[in-house]
Parts: structure tokens; C-alpha cells; sequence
């Protein structure tokens, strides 16, 4: 499925906003991109709003013979994503016939490397949601999730939304934020920190700040060091906001 790509699009936050999705996928066509991954917050909501941006993705996605798979965040409808089966053969929840969902622990072959997609994140704005309408609890990971990635050991990347405990994220001083919701959001990173910690990772791609950096992350699993090469993309129609990244060498261009 991906095993014989030299070079695949990686796209941060698309929020429902159909005119950057739309934008973003022409111009990764434009560079000669067939296959892209977006990591969370991809929109997937109700409403005709919602629907009319799907079906434009699609079409666009047809028209430029490309694949879409998403690595789901925490502002998606975890009602709407459970529903769809895992296809046994493929390991990925197919949603549209050139859109399909990672579960969460999903591993495969990119080129030459291996990856592992770990979604979710806790919303660190929770206590300003709706349930069953703005926030859904199915946004966090579970120990299940942890232990499932874990057991397939080390891969040479990982596609995840939320930043693990560690990563140079350059933050605010959270001073717009609640406690409650600095606790919350904190225990999603650091959950996912097991899962990095199992997969060790040469390259950690992600969204959901809304900032883009690149920065190395100095991790320790208890028992040995272990560095981490990690990318945070920005949202929307922001700069930097879309990666191309080398199959083989694990080099990679920002635009």
C-alpha cells in the first residue's frame, strides 16, 4: 500500500475548511504527491456543512488520483468514526472510496521505514464543549491503545495528532486555560509518551498546537536515552502547515 512510495504529503489541522483542504491537496498534486496524511482534527462532523466538505475533498481527490488517510484528532465525531468496520485485509476503516481512517496502533511499511499512526488527543478547551456534539471522551487514549503500539515494538516514524511529554512544543504559558484543562491535556501527552517510548521513533510527525517547529526531543524509557526528531505543523491556511517527506532518506520539505 505504501511500501513502494518514494515520497508522501503530510498535512496538519484541516478543521472542516474546505477551501484549504481543497488548496492543499492541488498543490501536493502539483509537486507530484498521489498519496497524502492528515494528521487530525480533519473535520469529520455533521451537518450539511460538513457533508458539502467531504464531498468536495472527494471529488478533488478523484480528479487528482490521490489517496487521502487520516490520522483522527480530538475535535472529530468519534459516533460517526466508530461506526465503520475495520476492513480486515487493509487494517484501515475506509470512509470514502480515496479517504480511510488509521485506527489507532496502525502499523506499516513507508518506502524503506517502518511507522506506526497513533490518533487522539485531549481537548484542552473540554470544559467548553458540548458532549455527543462538540467533545466526544473516545478523544483520549486508552492504556489499550498504548499497549496494542507498544507491542510491535520500534518503528522509524510515527504519525500521531497530539505531541508526546518531551517534545520541544513551543507553547504558550497556558495562562488562557484552565487547571483542569492544562491536567487534562497533559495526561493525553503523557499517555501517548508510553506509546513513543515502546516505538522509539527516528521522526515524530504532528498537529493539534496550531505552531510549527522542528526540533529534536531528548527521551528517556526508563531505562535508556533516545533521541526524536519531531515536527509539529501548523493549522488551516497557515504557513507551514504541509510536509513532503522522502521515503528512502527521511528527508523532508516544509511549505
Amino acid at each position: 500500500m505504501f511500501d513502494n512510495l518514494t515520497h508522501i504529503g503530510i498535512a496538519g489541522d484541516w478543521h472542516g475548511n474546505t477551501w484549504h483542504a481543497i488548496k492543499t491537496l492541488n498543490e501536493f498534486h502539483k509537486r507530484g504527491i498521489g498519496t497524502i496524511i492528515q494528521l487530525g482534527d480533519f473535520g469529520i462532523w455533521g451537518g450539511q456543512a460538513a457533508a458539502s466538505y467531504i464531498q468536495k475533498i472527494e471529488r478533488t481527490l478523484k480528479k487528482n488520483n490521490q489517496s487521502l488517510y487520516i490520522v483522527l484528532g480530538n475535535h472529530e465525531n468519534y459516533e460517526k468514526i466508530n461506526s465503520i468496520p475495520v476492513d480486515p485485509q487493509a487494517g484501515l476503516q475506509h470512509y470514502r472510496e480515496n479517504i480511510s481512517f488509521f485506527p489507532r496502533g496502525f502499523r506499516g511499511m513507508l518506502g524503506k521505514h517502518s511507522f506506526v499512526a497513533l490518533g487522539g488527543a485531549n481537548s484542552i478547551d473540554r470544559e467548553w464543549r458540548t458532549p455527543f456534539i462538540s467533545w466526544w471522551q473516545e478523544e483520549s487514549l486508552t492504556l489499550g491503545d498504548v499497549y496494542n503500539t507498544a507491542a510491535g515494538g520500534v518503528a522509524d516514524i510515527m504519525f500521531c495528532h497530539d505531541a508526546p511529554t518531551g517534545a520541544p512544543v513551543p507553547l504558550s504559558n497556558g495562562s488562557e486555560w484552565s487547571q483542569a484543562g492544562l491536567r487534562y491535556a497533559d495526561e493525553g501527552q503523557m499517555m501517548l509518551r508510553q506509546a513513543v517510548d515502546a516505538v522509539k521513533p527516528q521522526i515524530l510527525l504532528h498537529g493539534h498546537y496550531h505552531v510549527f517547529y522542528e526540533g529534536i526531543a531528548y527521551l528517556n524509557d526508563g531505562l535508556v536515552d533516545y533521541e526524536t526528531l519531531c515536527i509539529g505543523l501548523d493549522m488551516d491556511d497557515k504557513p507551514n502547515s504541509n510536509v513532503i517527506l522522502d521515503a528512502i532518506t527521511l528527508e523532508y520539505q516544509v511549505f
